[in-house]
């Protein structure tokens, strides 16, 4: 099908030209390792220009914590914004193959995501990984499209690292044209100043003032949560 080639192509370029400001994605990843316990609770919900916080909420099975977003400018479009432990033992990879080899898995997952719950063209625009001079790891960024019928829908995939957390966030735009690199790049430093740029609350001492809850995997968009929770083994 349309599809099948249009991705092929694209992932071959990607992986053959990474270009500037980009790295290889590592051929193996440490898998199987123990979790690290990470209290998510202590994390404020960062303040987005242009978008309205919905909520937040901890989703026990995968072991993360997620903050859903309103895009304020394109109509329709939201943000899920999720953070999760980095697992034991990669803690002392290099920043570039700890993004790259976990960036690598949460694309994959989502590209077969995309495939399964559509029989039209995805077409994969951008696949990279950025350096940031404000991020102590890289920004892998991805954009496709998923074309339906006369329908489409923009997704951006952008992931970074903080210790001790993964950062982690998807746009998805079904009426604009979605984040560009510079707008991604721009938000994933926004959010990792928050998260970590001032004292956290002392553990659990935000749960009831920011409106947190446990809610199932089921309550948000988890196309992602098999590679989410195979780095997090």
């Amino acid at each position: 099908m349309r599809y099948c080639l249009v991705l092929a192509l694209a992932l071959l370029v990607a992986c053959q030209n990474p270009g500037a400001g980009t790295a290889a994605i590592p051929d193996s990843v440490p898998r199987n390792l123990p979790k690290k316990t990470v209290d998510l609770l202590a994390y404020p919900a960062p303040a987005l220009s242009g978008y309205q916080f919905m909520g937040d909420g901890k989703l026990e099975v995968s072991q993360r914590r997620v903050f859903v977003y309103q895009d304020t400018g394109s109509d329709g479009a939201r943000l899920q914004l999720a953070i999760y432990a980095i697992p034991e033992g990669w803690d002392d990879m290099a920043p570039t193959r700890l993004v790259a080899g976990h960036y690598g898995q949460v694309r994959e997952s989502l590209i077969q995501h995309l495939l399964r719950s559509s029989n039209d063209e995805l077409e994969l625009l951008e696949d990279r990984l950025v350096d940031s001079a404000a991020l102590a790891y890289p920004i892998g960024f991805a954009q496709m499209i998923q074309h339906e019928r006369a329908a489409k829908t923009r997704y951006t995939l952008m992931l970074s690292a903080h210790q001790p957390l993964f950062v982690r966030m998807e746009h998805i735009d079904g009426n604009g044209d979605g984040l560009n690199p510079q707008q991604a790049q721009a938000l994933m430093e926004n959010v990792i100043a928050q998260l970590f740029g001032r004292p956290q609350p002392a553990s659990g001492s935000n749960s009831d003032s920011n409106g947190t809850s446990t809610m199932n995997d089921s309550t948000v968009d988890t196309s992602t949560d098999a590679a989410t929770a195979e780095a997090s083994r």
